[in-house]
């Protein structure tokens, strides 16, 4: 489909990004980035019953320092806490009790799945190696996986099946500049990253757009940094409701290449606009409740019209962030307006999905799909920063 036109300030930041991308921007083959990332999985359940199989290759199943015979597609295990030993059984004989198991990939292409049982969880399929320890009563739960099969699962999970393969491009990058960042935020746990939205929402294997592993293939090793070759902060978000929001106001920290710049691109998208009704007694009553006095007020005294991307809400003397105004009443951003309907009621008028800073999923989406590349979508949302192989930034 040919590129809509768009408007000269967005070419101008586009045409200064590419150009110092392919001042450093050098491409490998995937094979020459070839590193595993350990992911801490179901980090926000206490497992102490799961059920694991082989869906696809072969395994060796190592117990403690035992090495139990070749496991292979159809096999099924059974793992229990007991005391502070894993008790490990398969369909026809119990095998002992052990404080560690591993499931350790023999192929290329093996597939292991897991399945919780208490709590009862729904069961994902996953690339590479899986590893159990006790936790006093509970599981860990590691997966050790190759690093762009993560981060190509993060992409389904994230920014869903259905996207444009230079979309699938962009976001490779943000996701895996954020792991390679991050690789040590969970070092305490034995693992690098967990698999819940605390760093990226990881759900097992990509399975439902073969195009989502070929773009991150394409784009192994890239990651972002700043003038400077230091790994910038890539974050990313549903919907920006056309204004990204700068790190600035959004957490208070400086970071230049996350600034507010206006989009024009995800205003079709389905999270661009939303409302919430509030009634009139609750939000005094949360006013209060901030030390604020309401006496001698009327309703349109609440009103916050058109205030575009702020960081307080204030009435009279009494200041309180947008971003504990969302927490608190559930909103779907903290981009909006505050307009009295009714003696009963009061409306909030939002934008956005998200916390509006960087990459917007929806916006990003839509330029992939009218005709730009991956380069050109970084550069939109990122300002001043550089497209590198990580092993030009990472230490030896």
């Amino acid at each position: 489909m040919p590129m809509q036109k768009p408007l000269n300030n967005i070419n101008e930041r586009l045409i200064l990004g590419i150009s110092l991308q392919f001042l450093l921007l050098t491409m490998h083959s995937a094979k020459d980035y070839a590193q595993d990332i350990r992911i801490g999985l179901y980090p926000d359940y206490h497992i102490s019953s799961l059920v694991f199989s082989v869906v696809q290759g072969t395994f060796d199943l190592i117990a403690d320092d035992a090495c139990l015979p070749e496991i292979q597609p159809g096999d099924i295990f059974f793992a229990t806490i007991d005391g502070n030993k894993i008790h490990l059984s398969s369909r026809i004989k119990k095998i002992g009790y052990f404080s560690k198991i591993e499931v350790r990939h023999t192929g290329h292409e093996s597939t292991f799945q897991l399945k919780s049982v208490s709590p009862i969880l729904a069961s994902a399929d996953y690339d590479g190696d899986l590893i159990l320890r006790t936790a006093g009563n509970y599981f860990q739960i590691v997966n050790d996986v190759d690093l762009e099969k993560y981060v190509a699962a993060v992409i389904e999970a994230e920014g869903g099946a259905n996207a444009h393969p230079e979309y699938y491009k962009a976001q490779a990058i943000l996701i895996r500049t954020y792991a390679i960042k991050n690789m040590y935020r969970h070092g305490a746990d034995n693992y690098n990253l967990c698999s819940s939205v605390h760093c990226q929402a990881y759900k097992g294997k990509s399975l439902l757009n073969r195009q989502i592993y070929e773009a991150t293939l394409q784009t192994s090793g890239m990651v972002l940094t700043d003038m400077s070759g230091k790994l910038i902060t890539t974050p990313y978000h549903s919907n920006c409701g056309g204004l990204t929001c700068s790190a600035e106001i959004a957490w208070q920290t400086n970071h230049p290449c996350l600034v507010s710049i206006r989009d024009p691109f995800c205003a079709s998208g389905k999270n661009h606009s939303w409302s919430e009704q509030i009634p009139l007694d609750k939000w005094t009553g949360y006013l209060r409740s901030k030390g604020a006095s309401i006496s001698g007020t009327y309703p349109g005294d609440y009103a916050l019209e058109n205030p575009g991307r702020v960081k307080l809400y204030t009435f009279k003397k009494t200041s309180i962030p947008m971003r504990k105004i969302r927490d608190d009443f559930d909103l779907k951003s903290a981009f909006f307006q505050i307009i009295y309907d009714n003696e009963n009621h009061i409306v909030f008028k939002g934008r956005g999905f998200g916390h509006g800073v960087g990459l917007c999923q929806e916006g990003a989406m839509e330029m992939a799909r009218v005709g730009y590349t991956y380069p050109d979508i970084i550069h939109f949302y990122f300002q001043n920063v550089l497209v590198v192989n990580y092993h030009e930034v990472m230490p030896q």
